[in-house]
């Protein structure tokens, strides 16, 4: 029965690619698992059902998805990657630094460093944050999001002199955000009396 939940998972994968979401949802409930005995059409139809879910904004079964892909195979990196993203925008933190690490684990990417730093920077825990920060800088030196990250995490440290350089690449990268903005006016106040007016430009 291999073949026929193999056809029903690509019959989902592109009733979703479609956008037919409806229909991929009723494709991927149709798949029966009992009788399928093949690992990576398992976890595809998990992982690939997760990700709809995260489409549809129902955030507890994209996370319970996700949780059933990486049981049936840990070595696949994105699969962590998902779940960790799942887990941090339902407000799971900790938990979706927990699944940072095991994609980390798996070969460092942009994405998942730089989604660790900002997972722990919700943590408070900013000199971790720092560091990790600092790494997603190191693999994607022309990334804006990197050096927001770093420039956030530094002023959280009281290293505002840090967090003013890492703001200002972060502009020369393309962020015109008023967040990095304003993190970068706070940065050039708590330098010292001679920037003040510096940053009263960028408030």
């Amino acid at each position: 029965m291999t073949d026929d939940a193999r056809h029903a998972l690509l019959k989902a994968d592109a009733l979703f690619k479609a956008g037919d979401l409806d229909g991929a949802e009723a494709a991927y409930d149709a798949i029966d698992f009992a009788t399928c005995n093949e690992v990576e059409v398992v976890f595809q139809a998990f992982n690939n059902r997760g990700a709809l879910m995260v489409r549809r904004g129902r955030a507890a079964e994209a996370i319970a998805n996700f949780e059933s892909a990486v049981a049936v195979d840990d070595s696949d990196g994105d699969a962590w990657f998902n779940l960790a993203a799942a887990r941090r925008n339902a407000g799971r933190v900790d938990e979706a630094v927990d699944a940072f690490d095991r994609c980390l684990a798996l070969g460092p990417t942009f994405a998942a460093v730089v989604g660790r730093a900002e997972a722990l920077a919700a943590l408070g825990r900013h000199e971790e944050a720092a560091a990790a920060a600092a790494a997603a800088v190191a693999l994607e030196p022309g990334d804006a999001r990197g050096h927001v990250a770093l420039g956030y995490a530094r002023l959280r440290t009281g290293d505002a002199p840090g967090a003013a350089a890492a703001l200002r690449a972060a502009a020369d990268a393309g962020d015109g955000s008023a967040t990095t903005a304003r993190l970068l006016s706070l940065s050039l106040i708590h330098i010292s009396e001679p920037t003040r007016q510096e940053a009263i430009s960028y408030a």
